[in-house]
Formats: C-alpha cells, structure tokens, sequence
C-alpha cells in the first residue's frame, strides 16, 4: 500500500507511540485513509497483540474487510469497539 504524505505522517507518529507503550487515538472524515493507515501499522507490527477499537461496528467492519483485502490475517489481530 502507498500512502500520502499525512499517512506517512500518521504512521510514523503511530509506530512511535507503540514503541513508547502509549496508546494512540487516530481520528478524520470518512475518506481520509485511516484504514488504509491503520492496515499498514498492523502489516509492519502483525508479530504482535495488537487490539485496534473503533466507535462504531460499522468502523470495525470497514477495517476488518480492509485487512483481509490486504492479506494481512493474523490470530495476533483483534478489531472491535469501545
């Protein structure tokens, strides 16, 4: 997956935050590629617990199709909401 110059940005504030153990909160309008950042994290982090909660099921969906569109299926992977 290719990402724009603000997800690159996302991703990097979001691996960074994982690496300090703190959580991170990833917010934007329905179209700004949050999946498709959150996709990229969970490929490069997929050997770890990862637990992603979203605000709504229809978010958890959306992400879950995301990732198995992507190929990236791991037992280590949990989406569900808050």
């Amino acid at each position: 997956m290719k990402l724009t110059t603000q997800q690159q940005l996302a991703f990097d504030t979001i691996s960074q935050a994982i690496a300090n153990r703190q959580p991170v909160l990833l917010t934007g309008f329905a179209g700004t590629g949050k999946s498709t950042t959150i996709a990229t994290v969970i490929k490069s982090l997929s050997h770890k617990m990862i637990t992603i909660a979203t605000p709504t099921h229809k978010a958890a969906a959306v992400l879950s199709a995301m990732l198995e569109t992507n190929g990236i299926i791991s037992p280590n992977v949990k989406v569900t909401t808050i």
